[in-house]
């Protein structure tokens, strides 16, 4: 009987006693698990016929022509009524590309000294891994990337501990009068040859190996100590950091802030965390009780990027965020004629109800200013009044005065 093909992860099929799964010297791509029954796993035919194994419930048999196309090097059969879930190869290949490029490596190794042993014991030549397979089966291209994702990862945590990163400081401002109320700190990691790395260069990485965690800690730390020489005659604006979805998560966040609040001395009202929706909707119950510790120790909390994800209107009068900032999408929008204006407007209607502070990205022109303030928004963040900057530079900028968009 020919072997099962295409099928996507999760499928099931059921077969009778004797019937075959797949043949020895077949080419296929599919594994598949024993969710019941079992299976007898055999070489060669009639005299020369060989039982090399019989599987029961759990078992996986099949597995390695997910990683290449050699033949099957036994024939499987049910050995009662059975039933499978069928792996295709395409569709584990398409989750592994979306996985960290280490993990890939690691299935692939894996499944490659499998067949290596295989080949070795017997159970046929035709199972050693050539070069060739692994380069049709794209481990070469895996293998670099994951030796690309470790190289950074290095250097990453050798630039966090060489206190290597920094963080710049973009304005936010006031549409009506341009004071300067705040500041989002933005992450920064120079390159040694000078520039800065992306952060699509590593924020996913630093994600997938928990750096990100220390990422956090350094960022709050550092604004908590820069957010005191931020200040200008009375005017005293708060320093915006972002935490990440895994951070805001974990049961050493709360600990963390306050044991650098503690190191720090830094006024808690001056710190502001923000928190993508994603993040807050991931866990609501979750989200709830860290917002309201946060509120307990004096910090406020802005809804980040509102309107890009889940949107989910209902959870923002139970969250009790105290900011929330529309992503500069719609600000784009609003440029192009389209129907950013009317979703702006909406959104800021929402968050004044709930007396919420609404912060608008993404401005660059006076025009745009002077549209937002009219549909209700409250505050602007964007080129339009600064990029990012250093710390000397934001000190600077405060000593100018009211902001203006030259634009």
């Amino acid at each position: 009987m020919a072997g099962h093909t295409t099928i996507d992860l999760g499928h099931r099929r059921r077969f009778d006693a004797g019937e075959r799964v797949f043949t020895e010297n077949e080419l296929g791509d599919t594994a598949y698990f024993i969710e019941s029954g079992g299976l007898e796993v055999s070489r060669g035919e009639g005299d020369n016929l060989v039982v090399l194994a019989q599987l029961g419930p759990g078992e996986i048999i099949g597995e390695m022509a997910l990683i290449d196309s050699a033949p099957r090097s036994a024939t499987v059969q049910a050995i009662g009524p059975t039933e499978l879930s069928i792996i295709d190869r395409q569709t584990l290949h398409q989750r592994l590309e979306m996985a960290d490029p280490m993990v890939q490596l690691l299935v692939h190794s894996l499944l490659g000294r499998l067949r290596k042993a295989s080949s070795q014991v017997g159970v046929g030549a035709t199972e050693s891994i050539t070069r060739e397979a692994l380069h049709d089966a794209g481990v070469t291209g895996i293998h670099a990337s994951a030796r690309q994702s470790a190289d950074i990862e290095a250097r990453l945590r050798r630039g966090i501990a060489a206190d290597e990163l920094q963080l710049h400081y973009q304005p936010i401002v006031s549409f009506d009068g341009g004071e300067t109320i705040g500041f989002e700190g933005l992450l920064r990691w120079p390159k040694p040859e000078g520039g800065f790395y992306s952060p699509l260069e590593f924020i996913d990485l630093a994600e997938q190996t928990l750096l990100i965690l220390d990422i956090d800690e350094w960022v709050v730390r550092r604004a908590c100590r820069d957010v005191a020489a931020l200040q200008h005659g009375d005017l005293k604006p708060y320093v915006s950091v972002n935490i990440s979805g895994r951070q805001f998560a974990s049961q050493s966040f709360l600990p963390m802030l306050q044991r650098v609040l503690d190191d720090t001395g830094a006024d808690p009202r001056r710190i502001q965390i923000e928190v993508t929706e994603g993040a807050m909707i991931e866990s609501p119950q979750h989200a709830a009780e860290v917002l309201k510790a946060l509120r307990d120790m004096g910090m406020k909390v802005a809804l980040d990027d509102f309107g890009t994800g889940y949107s989910s209107l209902s959870y923002l009068q139970k969250l009790h965020a105290n900011v929330l900032k529309i992503d500069r999408s719609f600000v784009l929008q609003m440029r192009q004629g389209r129907a950013g204006a009317t979703i702006i407007r909406a959104i800021a209607a929402l968050a004044n109800a709930l007396e919420m502070t609404v912060i608008v990205e993404g401005v660059e022109t006076n025009a745009e200013a002077l549209r937002l303030r009219g549909i209700g928004c409250d505050y602007a963040q964007g080129y339009g009044y600064s990029r990012p900057m250093p710390l000397e530079d934001a000190v600077a900028w405060l000593a100018k005065g009211p902001a203006q968009i030259t634009a």
